[in-house]
C-alpha cells in the first residue's frame, strides 16, 4: 500500500493507478501459475506459451501498426538494429523463458516456481538505487514484509512436512 500512496520523496500523495495495475497483474500471475499446475498439467508447455503469446500478439500488433512505427523504421538508420535487439529479447527473454517457466511449474509445483518472483522486489530496489532513486523507510519496510511473508510460508510448509 505504501507504493500506492507514497511518492519517491517519502511524502503522501493522491492514489496513483499504476501500482494498482501491478497488484492486478500479480493476482493474474498467481492465478495463471495455479491454473497451469492444476488444470493444464496435461497440455505441453510450448502449447500453453504459444496460446498465451497468440492472445497478446494481435492486439499488440494492431497497436504497433497504428503508430508511426513503419515511418520510423524507414527513416532512422539505427531502427533495424534496434528492432533486431527487440526480437532477440522477445525470443529469448520472453518466449523461451515462458516455456521453461511453464515446465518448471509442472515439474516442481506452483509454489516453488513462483518463489523465483520473490527476488523481484530486491532486484527492483537495486535497479532503483543504481538509477539514483530515493529509498525510503517505507520501501525497506515493504521489502521486509514481503520477505518475512515468504519465510513464514516456507516455515509453515516445512513444519507440515515434518509432522
Amino acid at each position: 500500500m505504501s507504493l500506492i500512496l507514497i511518492n519517491s520523496t517519502g511524502h503522501f500523495e493522491t492514489i496513483s493507478w499504476y501500482p494498482i495495475l501491478i497488484v492486478i497483474a500479480t493476482i493474474l500471475y498467481a492465478s495463471s501459475v495455479n491454473i497451469i499446475k492444476n488444470k493444464l498439467h496435461e497440455v505441453e508447455s510450448i502449447h500453453i506459451s504459444g496460446f498465451a503469446l497468440f492472445i497478446v500478439g494481435p492486439p499488440s500488433g494492431i497497436y504497433l501498426f497504428s503508430t508511426d512505427f513503419i515511418s520510423r523504421l524507414n527513416s532512422n538508420p539505427h531502427a533495424i538494429i534496434s528492432l533486431g535487439y527487440v526480437l532477440l529479447l522477445a525470443i529469448f527473454g520472453t518466449a523461451i523463458s515462458i516455456v521453461l517457466f511453464n515446465k518448471l511449474i509442472k515439474s516442481s509445483g506452483a509454489l516453488f516456481a513462483s518463489s523465483v518472483t520473490y527476488l523481484i522486489p530486491i532486484v527492483a530496489m537495486i535497479w532503483g538505487l543504481a538509477d539514483h532513486e530515493n529509498l525510503g523507510v517505507f520501501h525497506l519496510f515493504a521489502l521486509v514484509a514481503i520477505l518475512s511473508g515468504v519465510y513464514l510460508i516456507n516455515l509453515k510448509k516445512k513444519e507440515v512436512a515434518h509432522e
